[in-house]
């Protein structure tokens, strides 16, 4: 009997434990919000969380190359030839798993850090999709038909069918600002808003975009440029100077020989043994995020997924000097063979002269 009563007094206990669960995940929330401003900074400075810039909570790729931090004095008057030496290696690519269902909408639903640190800003994001027309499939490209569905993916019932995300081909790190929903499939319109804020703080001398369908994505890509926010502008003439583009080496054969070969990373001067196919493997890191996001409210996805970047940006920095290390020494193993081998051949020639 005393057993029986118990269970009924815990019974009873329940629904109040219930009703304060979700007050316990806001909570998790707002620490994890306050952490990603103590660890940018904004503790140190005045009213720090209100004057937080866009971007700012972010963890940058500090290998890659950046103005006045790791770029030499007169940089920008290099040698055409060493142009490739201050190259940025941009990855681009879409995570159709990363889906959000449509549970309506709540007022109480406040994406925290909203566009300060990975996600870009969903109010601009969202009127600039909204005013966008429909898509048609352009596909030029016989060997890769991935554009036939852009406009067909299943999107009923969803408010998010994916995401779109850019990162930093060769160190792997999520780029600033670099990620955004996608509505139904993979659109022109998103990705170009989500490279385009990604480039709003860019200025290089040369640019590399791995994409798996970069052969069609550089067709329209400069008509495209009037339709963006005014901020993420840039000039025609200076796109076609510092943009290039290339197909990641494992999507190569599935495009056909044209542009596989017009796109193709291994004959890009400069661009050594980048693969572009390092964004798959960050999907692979992001796995255990699908099912915990799928039910999440839109402010409370972004916030998670937010905090889960923050920790894989943070953890590949760290880890930075044994990966370049380790490359490093696979590179000169590599340069030694290829001299013995030209030094053979070359002995070869003369001993036949």
């Amino acid at each position: 009997m005393k057993t029986l009563g118990l269970k009924a007094a815990v019974a009873q206990q329940t629904p109040a434990v219930t009703r304060q669960y979700k007050a316990f995940l806001r909570t998790v929330r707002q620490q994890d919000h306050i952490k990603l401003m103590k660890e940018a900074g904004r503790g140190n400075v005045l009213d720090g969380i209100d004057t937080t810039k866009p971007g700012e909570l972010a963890v940058a790729c500090l290998a890659c190359p950046h103005p006045g931090i790791n770029l030499p004095s007169g940089w920008e008057e290099t040698d055409v030839s060493r142009k490739f030496l201050y190259c940025l290696f941009l990855a681009m690519d879409t995570n159709f798993r990363l889906k959000n269902r449509n549970r309506g909408e709540s007022a109480t639903d406040v994406e925290l850090h909203n566009g300060l640190a990975y996600f870009v800003k969903t109010g601009p994001y969202m009127d600039y999709i909204h005013c966008t027309k429909a898509q048609r499939d352009i596909s030029t490209c016989l060997g890769f038909r991935l554009l036939s569905s852009a406009e067909t993916k299943f999107y009923h019932g969803l408010r998010a069918t994916g995401v779109g995300m850019v990162i930093c081909a060769r160190h792997e790190l999520i780029c600033v600002l670099g990620v955004g929903d996608l509505q139904a499939g993979e659109r022109y319109p998103n990705m170009d808003y989500i490279f385009f804020s990604t480039m709003a703080i860019v200025f290089l001398l040369l640019v590399v975009i791995s994409y798996d369908i970069a052969c069609q994505r550089r067709i329209n890509l400069f008509k495209q440029m009037d339709s963006l926010p005014l901020d993420m502008q840039m000039s025609v003439m200076t796109l076609a100077d510092i943009l290039m583009f290339g197909i990641p080496k494992f999507h190569g054969p599935g495009h056909n020989k044209k542009c596989a070969t017009q796109y193709s990373l291994n004959l890009m001067w400069g661009a050594g043994r980048t693969d572009g196919e390092g964004i798959e493997r960050r999907w692979g890191d992001l796995g255990r995020a699908i099912t915990m996001t799928k039910e999440m409210s839109p402010g409370a996805r972004h916030d998670t997924l937010d905090m889960l970047f923050s920790l894989h940006n943070p953890l590949k920095y760290y880890m930075l000097g044994v990966s370049l290390r380790a490359r490093l020494l696979v590179a000169l193993d590599h340069r030694a063979f290829q001299q013995k081998a030209l030094a053979t051949f070359s002995a070869s020639i003369n001993s036949e002269n």
